[in-house]
């Protein structure tokens, strides 16, 4: 990949707030199709347009441009494109694809020199996680180094003209990364919670569990991670069954079908507490909370949620077999509007520190390509995290199952998180 620009469109924000960023579950049930259109290859180069529909509206919600590079893989330098490529993608083979791509004005195809006006400057450093099968830095995680750095900026108050850096819409095509599926599955509750609950609380997220079966990985290789493209031209159903609220605790399970085949792709369970914002701790919910989630009005949800054997939901000790540590620090893109690190965020921590752990090969059973599928992961969530918190994340094998893998994660020595990972 040597240059790719995305152009979004205004109905890509329909179904969304204030143009708050698009996610997975506002694609849950809206028909999509995403059409690719490769184009006469060059000698050494290839370019795609690709365009993303609503097939309901007919209207364009992503427009995109990905230039290719043939690369020798040996000297890592440009290669013209084998015989049988250039007879594959000729001008007589290829569709010119829609008149939008005329329109979208090319950025950024030339280098330049750093500007003199320059706003701010972040350091990163390239994880574990975000290399690819070629031994680099993946594409796709140039961009969160690039809304690192413009979310940083924006949180000082050295960008101006943008209130808050929530109001940054991030690309809705990323990964559909098993972390991912948390946000998806916990969606309805605060949608729900949000409009009963009372101004002085919020809703925090405590204990949270994804179980993932066999056919969530349908049609990827080696039990690889989906991508939202492969559920776009599959049907799916979120299920929801909220709990009989407790005094201060509510919980949810959550379900995730594929409608043609009725297969449980995902099922979750998550335990929220209703927190005092002042004072950071458990209170009680509202009479109207209890009323809304009263007996009467609950279901108990599909057997299959019953059969789920819960994890990591009391705190244990250190292990002692601890196979690496990954020392992290919270930044601004992983902050929400509670001002604590998020929820979903806290996986970024766990999977940095266990392929961190693979590449590094402190786990021979595993190989750097992740060949395993998750099939568990759990979390219990017990402090929260600030902006600019060190965490200290550790993991261990579990001696009694080398498919489980514990990780704690710490704040000046006191532990803030615990989850585990059990893999197919």
């Amino acid at each position: 990949m040597k240059w790719k620009q995305i152009q979004f469109h205004p109905a890509l924000y329909n179904k969304t707030s204030d143009t708050e960023p698009a996610s997975v579950v506002d694609f849950v049930n809206q028909e999509i199709e995403i059409s690719n259109y490769p184009q006469p290859i060059k000698n050494k180069s290839q370019e795609f347009f690709i365009v993303m529909i609503d097939n309901t509206t007919k209207s364009v919600l992503i427009s995109q441009r990905d230039l290719f590079v043939n690369g020798n893989m040996s000297t890592l330098k440009p290669a013209p494109y084998a015989d049988h490529c250039k007879e594959l993608f000729n001008d007589t083979t290829c569709d010119k694809g829609p008149e939008i791509h005329d329109q979208v004005e090319k950025h950024c195809r030339s280098v330049t020199e750093c500007p003199q006006n320059t706003l701010y400057m972040k350091y990163d450093t390239v994880s574990a996680r975000q290399i690819d099968f070629q031994g680099h830095l993946n594409q796709g995680h140039y961009v969160d180094f690039v809304f690192d750095c413009l979310a940083e900026a924006m949180m000082k108050g050295v960008v101006h003209g943008i209130s808050s850096v929530f109001e940054l819409s991030l690309n809705p095509a990323s990964l559909l990364r098993i972390s991912e599926f948390g946000y998806l599955t916990t969606k309805s509750l605060t949608d729900q919670v949000s409009h009963s609950a009372s101004a002085e609380c919020r809703v925090f997220v405590k204990w949270k569990q994804l179980q993932c079966y066999q056919g969530l990985y349908q049609g990827t290789p080696d039990l690889s991670p989906p991508a939202i493209i492969d559920f776009v031209n599959r049907e799916i159903k979120v299920s929801s069954f909220p709990q009989p609220i407790r005094n201060t605790s509510l919980e949810f399970y959550n379900v995730v079908q594929d409608t043609k085949t009725n297969d449980v792709l995902l099922s979750a369970r998550v335990l929220a507490v209703n927190v005092n914002t002042s004072t950071r701790k458990s209170a009680p919910y509202s009479e109207n909370m209890k009323q809304l989630f009263s007996h009467e009005n609950c279901s108990k949800g599909p057997e299959i949620e019953i059969e789920i054997e819960k994890r990591c939901i009391a705190v244990t000790d250190l292990p002692q077999n601890i196979i690496h540590r990954k020392l992290s620090v919270v930044n601004v893109r992983q902050i929400d509007y509670n001002g604590h690190l998020n929820q979903g965020n806290y996986m970024d921590f766990v999977f940095d520190c266990f392929a961190e752990a693979v590449l590094k090969g402190k786990l021979p059973a595993l190989d750097a390509t992740f060949p395993h599928a998750i099939e568990l992961m759990s979390l219990l969530y017990l402090k929260e995290c600030r902006l600019g918190d060190e965490v200290l994340t550790t993991v261990a094998q579990d001696e009694s199952n080398l498919r489980i893998f514990k990780f704690h994660l710490r704040h000046n020595d006191e532990l803030v998180c615990q989850a585990e990972i059990m893999l197919f």
